[in-house]
């Protein structure tokens, strides 16, 4: 028998948004269309580790419009907190908000572009990142991309769920 786990992605307009299914029986992933505003980041709370496990990201729901997350390196044995994150819908727009301790003040990133199984945050007034992607390749594997300006930089965090 098939089991279906259904999560929640993103939301493509105020009235279409874009579901994944994953079959437990073989790990695929399939794209469902619906034409109802579902909860933002639905997939993403939970404990996310880099395949070096040098990085982590945790978030936690606290209601239907806000997450809350926090980014932890691993450095010479200690773990060291990075950012305090925050996702929250506000009317019709979506934010990323980080609170990195090297700023005066958070930075607000607005989403700016959704693809089919990933969403972007966008500040160009910001030194960088000026832009941040999800791609979502699997229900439990998530590339986290920071790029600046066109031309610049960008580095890429390949995150999995972590099981605890």
């Amino acid at each position: 028998m098939k089991i279906l786990i259904i999560t929640l992605v993103l939301i493509l307009s105020s009235n279409f948004s874009v579901l994944i299914a994953q079959e437990q029986n073989n790990g695929s992933v399939k794209s469902i269309q619906t034409g109802t505003e579902v909860d933002l980041f639905s997939f993403l709370p939970g404990d996310w580790l880099s395949k070096d496990s040098m990085y982590l990201e945790k978030w936690v729901k606290l209601n239907d419009t806000t997450l809350t997350g926090e980014g932890w390196s691993l450095k010479y044995r200690t773990l060291q907190l990075l950012e305090e994150l925050t996702l929250i819908k506000i009317g019709e727009e979506c934010f990323y908000i980080a609170d990195v301790k090297k700023n005066p003040a958070p930075v607000s990133f607005k989403l700016s572009e959704t693809g089919e199984n990933s969403f972007t945050f966008s500040n160009e007034e910001h030194d960088y990142p000026n832009h941040i992607e999800y791609s979502i390749l699997d229900l439990n594997t998530i590339n986290v991309t920071l790029r600046g300006k066109a031309g610049s930089k960008s580095i890429e965090f390949n995150l999995k769920r972590s099981a605890n």
